[in-house]
This record gives structure tokens, sequence and C-alpha cells, in this order.
């Protein structure tokens, strides 16, 4: 069974110093059902939960009934899979939940049990601040179509924020096969992004994020938005594990349906986004002023004039020696020259390892020049991504260019 990853943004993706908390605005409701009313100004993205009331365990165990709601709205129209369902076996889950002593129960039975220096606010959406480690998790338990895609979840719920900012990098939306976490009725999905934000005095940060959609095959399910500092854990795997398994046995909310059919892919934004010209499931990502320079069928380049990007695929690797000297070897062969400083330690999450060295040289025009090389090797399929960032400035946007390349560099399970 695959386990579903932790709810944090992956280590690998956090910069050296810290990064505050997300400076997001206040959390948006994804509803049981979505539904779609125009105004003049355009249209406008209603969203409704249900009528549940939501309520707090008293300070030890107890037996809570749990009433499912009706919706009232129309429901989203799900293309159906070409091929035949298999038989599914009908939810036996109880209609009485068994609450541990100190939970708070967030929705339809699921719970999020007493944590330690960890707080819940809200109601429903939900936010669990953790005060040790600082980092923060948007938490909604919700009623949708059974069988659904849940990257269909994730993409709702994205849609609710991302205009909201400057610029967001997206990683690929992965799908892991039923049996999340050891239980049969559960799929998850998962994706890492990064916003950049600028703020009014000219200071520029990053903040990383994860969501995880967790969803029932009565159509139960658990959607969950981790971001800040450090990479830390909102809650802890164990908890987190806790969270999920009172999801797999809340009271059943309808019939159980086949799973429908889930690839990887990048979410769909405002922000501007381009394939890559060589096999790939991740994205570029152009802020405004960036165009795109050269392409051939193994590179692309963009600039806005002062920054530079440039992708490469290696095949063929055996290892990271080996793709740390084809990528040298690529940077010398390009418009820059440069001398190259060794390769900062590893981070690795999965078969993906991921290294960086910074380098500085001359351009084509012999102005000084500067910037990061970074290696994503994937162990398992022995290709790897190259990303090239550089600048003509003295003080460059490198924050930006990470934003930009995010998807390339971190945001994915498997290079094809």
């Amino acid at each position: 069974m695959n386990m579903l990853p932790p709810p944090q943004p992956p280590v690998t993706s956090q910069p050296a110093a810290a990064a505050a908390a997300r400076p997001k605005p206040p959390a948006k409701t994804i509803g049981i059902f979505a539904a779609v009313a125009v105004v003049a100004a355009g249209g406008t993205f209603l969203v409704t939960r249900g009528d549940d009331p939501q309520t707090v365990a008293p300070a030890a165990t107890t037996t809570v009934a749990v009433t499912v709601p009706s919706s009232t709205t129309a429901p989203v129209i799900v293309q159906p899979s070409t091929t035949a369902p298999a038989a599914v076996p009908q939810s036996t889950t109880p209609a009485t939940v068994v609450m541990p002593a100190g939970a708070t129960e967030v929705g339809y039975g699921v719970y999020v049990p007493a944590i330690s220096d960890v707080t819940v606010s809200g109601d429903g959406p939900f936010t669990l601040t953790n005060a040790t480690t600082g980092s923060e998790m948007i938490l909604q338990v919700l009623n949708r179509v059974a069988g659904e895609d849940p990257n269909v979840l994730i993409q709702e719920y994205i849609d609710q924020f991302d205009a909201d900012y400057e610029l967001i990098g997206y990683g690929i939306a992965t799908t892991h096969d039923p049996g999340s976490s050891g239980h049969p009725n559960l799929r998850s999905s998962y994706v890492d992004y990064t916003i950049y934000v600028e703020d009014p005095d000219g200071s520029r940060e990053n903040t990383y994020a994860r969501i995880n959609a967790i969803v029932r095959n009565d159509g139960l399910a658990l959607l969950t938005d981790t971001y800040g500092p450090g990479g830390q854990y909102a809650v802890s795997n164990d908890d987190f594990a806790t969270m999920i398994g009172s999801l797999a046995a809340a009271p059943s909310v309808g019939d159980a349906a086949a799973w429908f059919p889930a690839q990887p892919k990048v979410p769909s934004s405002v922000h501007r986004q381009v394939d890559l010209p060589f096999p790939s499931n991740a994205r570029l990502t152009l802020e405004d002023g960036y165009e795109v320079v050269s392409t051939t069928s193994s590179s692309i380049e963009v600039t806005n004039g002062n920054e530079i990007i440039v992708v490469m695929r290696l095949t063929g690797i055996a290892d990271f020696d080996a793709a740390a000297a084809g990528a040298v070897t690529l940077l010398s062969g390009t418009r820059i020259t440069t001398s190259l400083e060794a390769f900062g330690d590893p981070a690795e999450y999965d078969s993906i390892t991921n290294r960086t060295a910074r380098w500085e040289g001359n351009d084509v025009d012999g102005l000084p020049i500067a910037g990061q090389i970074h290696v994503t090797l994937d162990a398992t399929t022995h290709s790897a991504n190259v990303v090239f960032l550089a600048s003509r400035e003295s003080r460059w946007n490198y924050n930006q260019l990470r934003a930009l390349t995010f998807g390339i560099r971190l945001g994915q399970p498997t290079i094809v």
C-alpha cells in the first residue's frame, strides 16, 4: 500500500533562512458541491458546505452520533470512466464515532486528536496552528462526488487563492493508488507549491506549502494545506495518520463507487505556464516580462533581459556525479562561461536527489554574470533535470527565479 507523504512541505524546498508563515488571505471554503453564479463584473465561484454544526469534543472519551446533511446544490459534472467499474464493497462504517479525549470534531465524524502546542480555530475550514514550529494547516472535511479524482478537489481549492498572489509556482499533483495509510477505502493526492511575495519595503520571500486531498470511496474527503517556516510539520506523521484513520472510519455519506482515473498533472493557474520541450509532467512558470528565446528537443531558455533561466534534460545517467559532470558540460557549452563551486549537500526524497552549486563568470558580451545550477536526478529512471539560473545584476531576484522553476527543480515525484 502507498503511504501518504508527510503533510509538510519537503525540506528540500526550503531556503537556508526560515521563511515567515505564508501571507495567506482568510481561508476560503470549498463546498460539498460547487455552483457558479454570474454577476455583472464576471463569474463568481460560490461554495457551500452543508448545515451540519461543528462540535468540539469534551475532555473525555465520548460517543458522537453524526448526521450527514443532504446537498441542496447541483453536483459537479464528472466525465465517466471509459472502463467498466469493478464491483465495489459498500461501506460498513458505523453511525456513531468514538471521540478520543480532547479531540476536535471537524465534520462528519472526522476529528483532530489533542496535540501538544497545537490549537484548532475556525469552523470549516479550520486552522491548526503549531506554537512550537510556527507552521499552520488549513483543514476542511467535505462531502464530494463518490469516486472523484482527488485532483479535482485540489484544483477547486487552488482556484480560490491562485489569483491573490503575484506569483505561484506549482509542482505536479500526484495521486497514489488506493490504500492511503493502510486504509483500502481511501485514496490521496498531493501537490507542493511556492508563493513569491515582494513586500512594499522591497524585501522578498518565498513560502512553501503542500496541499493534501484524501478522498474516501463514498465521497467523504479531507483537504489540508500546510505551510510554515523551515519545512516544519504543523502536526506529526502519527497525528496526521490518526486524522486519516478517523476519515476512513467515519459514518457513511452514501454508496461507495469505483475510483476515478487520475493522472499526474500540474494544476492550472492564472499565472502563465509553458510546457517543456522534452517529455515531462512539469511546467515552467513565466512572470510578466519573461519570454522564451530558444528551444531545442532537450532545452529551453527564457529571459527578461537581466535574469536568465535555462532548463535542460539529461538521460542515461548512472549516478549524481555523472549528472553533475553532464550539467557542467552543458553549462560550459552555452552562452555563459563560468567558474563553478562544489555542489552542496544532497537533499533526497524517495528516488529524487537535489543538489545546488553557485557559479559566476562572464556573459558573451563580457559583462559579469552569476547564478546557481540545480541538478535534480531520478535514480530510478536515470534521468535528470538541469536548471541554470543567472542574473546580469548585482542584486538579483533569486527568489522569483526559484518560484518560476519550482515544479521542475523540486515539485515532482519522478523524472520521466
